[in-house]
Order: structure tokens, then sequence, then C-alpha cells
């Protein structure tokens, strides 16, 4: 599996870059504590937004 490396992920997050993330906290390759605030909150939003009803 790919290696998610947290400090590279950019803000905003792209419906790409949600997917692995959240792929990867699914897995359990990443833990929510691993996750900076600001990454936390921008996962969230994208998370309750429209973009991730029509990811789907």
């Amino acid at each position: 599996m790919e290696k998610l490396d947290l400090n590279k992920i950019e803000l905003p997050l792209s419906k790409e870059k949600f997917i692995k993330l959240n792929k990867a906290i699914k897995a359990g390759r990443i833990r929510w504590r691993d996750l900076s605030m600001e990454l936390t909150y921008a996962y969230q939003a994208f998370w309750r937004s429209e973009k991730y009803k029509n990811c789907e």
C-alpha cells in the first residue's frame, strides 16, 4: 500500500486527496490524533459538503 505523508497534504482538500485520506483512516494506517487541527477541520468540512455526496 502507498504510504501517505500527512505533511505533504495541502489544503484545501481536493476530491482525490480526501478519498486517499479517508481510505487511510478507515484502513488504520493513519490515526485521528496524527492529523493536524487544520487538516482535521478540512476533512470534516469536506465530509459534510455536497462534494462528498457526489464522490460515491
